[in-house]
């Protein structure tokens, strides 16, 4: 019974009604690379893995590592995993984007970012990609914190992204926040 309700949650929460949904079509993502930060269950990357080219799931959380492997155990040449907090510093357990992804391809680049409030440090730590890679889509969390919903799209604007909020409210912390922020150049 739980994992029914959880998993009509997720469905719910990735609707295209929803404020919360990542994109407006997956198709967006035919033939780009995911980088799916804040993975958990991985429903975000499984929905899309046939759209896209590559997938990096960025998740730490011991109680998903299993489960992710065994979900994406049929797309194993084209999933990595990556068991490290994206952030604005690289130690044992952090790393930037910007570190991450050099050697990597940077073209056609979906970040989608859902890090409990860890999205501007995130941000941050990929200031070198932002300005430096042009076909850099983002949806990233902005209901974590108060300020996201106005310090991310800066943040992101200072870099000549064009962003936008999905539509629509979450209710958190007894306040009506702004779910996503979608951005591109």
């Amino acid at each position: 019974m739980r994992v029914r309700y959880t998993y009509r949650g997720l469905l719910i929460e990735q609707d295209p009604e929803s404020a919360h949904r990542y994109v407006k079509s997956y198709d967006e993502l035919t033939g780009k690379t995911l980088l799916d930060i804040g993975a958990a269950e991985g429903i975000f990357a499984l929905d899309t893995i046939e759209y896209v080219k590559k997938v990096y799931v960025f998740e730490c959380e011991e109680e998903w590592i299993e489960p992710l492997q065994m979900t994406f155990a049929p797309w194993k040449e084209k999933v990595e995993f990556v068991y490290k907090y994206v952030s604005d510093k690289n130690d044992d357990r952090c790393i930037t984007l910007d570190s991450f992804m050099k050697g990597k391809e940077q073209e056609n680049l979906f970040i989608k970012m859902d890090i409990e409030g860890a999205e501007l440090s995130a941000l941050y730590g990929a200031r070198q990609l932002l300005a430096d890679v042009p076909s850099v889509t983002l949806s990233v969390c902005t209901y974590h914190k108060a300020d996201d919903a106005k310090n991310i799209p800066l943040f992101l604007s200072s870099f000549g992204y064009r962003c936008q909020f999905t539509p629509g409210f979450l209710y958190i912390a007894s306040k009506m926040r702004k779910a996503i922020c979608r951005a591109g150049k």
